[in-house]
């Protein structure tokens, strides 16, 4: 598992995290709402081998509740620009998801998929938080989550 954060200084907050994990399933989506919320982040994107969540702040309330999953996309349609004739996949989805992230940060149009739907969810919130941003990132196990 890796937590990449997108940040824009002086602020320390960061405007975005995107974070890589085994399964996305309900348990991993909630700590990854608690961590946004502990954070002050208002902007995550949670990927598994299978699919990406995204994830936002709707200040409906001051609680972890008020972050609200927007969209779900499969994983390999959020990377596919990553994807390029004659050369060799990543294996890593921590490698694939830091070069996207690393991407998104430098040049996003280069970065964001050939789809209308994902475009349309990436847009407004992601963009805006990963453009220009310095990216962190951490590494841990599953279980120091």
């Amino acid at each position: 598992m890796a937590h990449f954060y997108l940040r824009h200084p002086p602020d320390p907050r960061p405007s975005l995290v995107a974070q890589t994990c085994t399964r996305a399933d309900q348990h991993a989506i909630e700590e990854f709402k608690e961590l946004l919320h502990r954070i002050g982040c208002p902007d995550g994107l949670l990927f598994d081998a299978s699919q990406c969540l995204v994830v936002h702040d709707s200040y409906s309330s001051m609680g972890p509740n008020s972050l609200r999953m927007e969209a779900a996309f499969p994983t390999d349609a959020v990377l596919a620009k990553l994807e390029q004739p004659g050369h060799p996949r990543l294996s890593s989805l921590d490698a694939r998801v830091g070069l996207w992230v690393d991407l998104m940060s430098s040049r996003w149009e280069d970065a964001i998929a050939d789809d209308p739907e994902i475009e349309a969810a990436l847009l407004a919130d992601v963009v805006p938080a990963a453009v220009q941003a310095i990216v962190s990132t951490e590494r841990g196990s599953e279980d120091a989550a």
